[in-house]
């Protein structure tokens, strides 16, 4: 509550697939590239060194190399 650049990936899932968990880490990248929540110059935080965490740091760091940082925290 009070946040909007908080996304929660696979919490609460019932598949949890290392392939089902890296496809939910894609598509969460995807819409946020979509809809532009990433800026140039900015950030990202990904909490979670998991098969989901480590695709999405991965994913956004080549999919968005105008990222000053992309952090990665286990």
């Amino acid at each position: 509550p009070g946040t909007k650049s908080v996304f929660v990936l696979g919490c609460l899932e019932k598949r949890v697939t290392l392939y089902a968990q890296q496809v939910r880490a894609l598509n969460l990248v995807d819409a946020l590239l979509d809809a532009g929540r990433i800026r140039k110059g900015g950030s990202v935080a990904v909490v979670g060194g998991g098969a989901a965490g480590m695709t999405a740091a991965a994913a956004l760091a080549a999919a968005a190399p105008e990222l000053a940082e992309v952090h990665l925290y286990e």
